[in-house]
């Protein structure tokens, strides 16, 4: 199927969809296409509600910029956790869509551009929120930046702190925001560490669901395990945030006394509450044999 996000097949999305080159259009030229200025009729009112309605072709222009970004974020934060399309809010970006008025310009090929852009938007918030990537890119996200101090660029060989401006050079490395079984720094991940405690059991682990991807989806599994609405499905999925929102906090350098009043703000969490939803997950960890 073309993809009119590549960019050996943009110049052919007018010729194709509007004015009808592609097969299935038999060249039956769009009835909403102006061919002297190529603009769409339907992206010329205060909505694009009929846009989205009418357009022969709107849905599989929108699902052709999801397909391109979720592309574009695997290939850049290798290893992401985003094959779910259900963790997408797409539907409801389709619905703020339906409300936009287009005001830099009114034929398709911009329109596409400005769904290429909020499919993208919509992606990055909801990683960043989930605390898979990183809201900016700095030092501290940077595959290039060793793991603990001294904290030296593995480019130039200079010292930096995560809070650094990136250079050209920068590499996204997702797996080190924080990790898991990472040593205490300067009483930062005091909270997080507790989790790892198991790591020193001597049985052997499994590296792949100890990674934090992989300890990200065994909670998601157990809270969706559950009966929906349960007291135990509320624990569970509460546990999962719990566990995001600590290791996306810590990784963006956030103090520990931070961390437990944003908890607090967000899920209306006190301290204790916190430390016995992490004792119950590195429990979990460790009956699931996870190091």
């Amino acid at each position: 199927m073309e993809n009119y996000f590549n960019k050996s097949k943009r110049e052919k999305l007018l010729p194709d969809i509007c004015e009808g080159a592609l097969p299935r259009f038999n060249k039956e030229v769009c009835p909403y296409y102006e061919s002297l200025s190529r603009d769409c009729a339907l992206l010329k009112k205060d909505t694009t509600e009929e846009y989205w309605d009418k357009c022969r072709y709107a849905f599989e222009l929108f699902y052709q910029a999801v397909e391109m970004q979720m592309i574009y974020f695997k290939k850049n934060y290798q290893g992401l956790p985003i094959d779910d399309a259900e963790d997408f809010d797409f539907e409801g970006l389709i619905r703020r869509l339906r409300q936009q008025k287009p005001d830099t310009g009114h034929h398709l090929a911009v329109w596409a551009g400005y769904i290429r852009k909020s499919v993208y938007m919509e992606i990055k918030n909801r990683l960043a929120g989930k605390g898979l990537i990183p809201r900016e890119k700095k030092c501290g996200s940077c595959a290039w930046l060793s793991l603990h101090h001294p904290r030296i660029c593995g480019m130039d060989g200079k010292q930096k702190k995560k809070s650094d401006d990136v250079c050209e050079k920068y590499k996204a490395g997702i797996n080190r925001f924080v990790f898991i079984d990472a040593e205490r720094e300067e009483g930062k991940n005091a909270v997080l560490s507790e989790i790892s405690m198991q790591a020193s059991d001597k049985t052997p682990g499994n590296k792949e669901k100890g990674s934090v991807a992989g300890i990200r989806e065994l909670l998601k599994k157990r809270a969706a395990e559950q009966k929906k609405g349960s007291a135990r499905w509320k624990k569970y999925h509460r546990q999962y945030e719990v566990f995001v929102t600590l290791r996306h906090s810590f990784a963006e350098g956030i103090s520990k006394r931070e961390v437990m009043a944003e908890m607090r703000d967000r899920y209306g969490l006190d301290q204790k509450t916190i430390r016995r939803d992490i004792a119950e997950i590195r429990d979990f960890l460790h009956n699931k044999n996870v190091r």
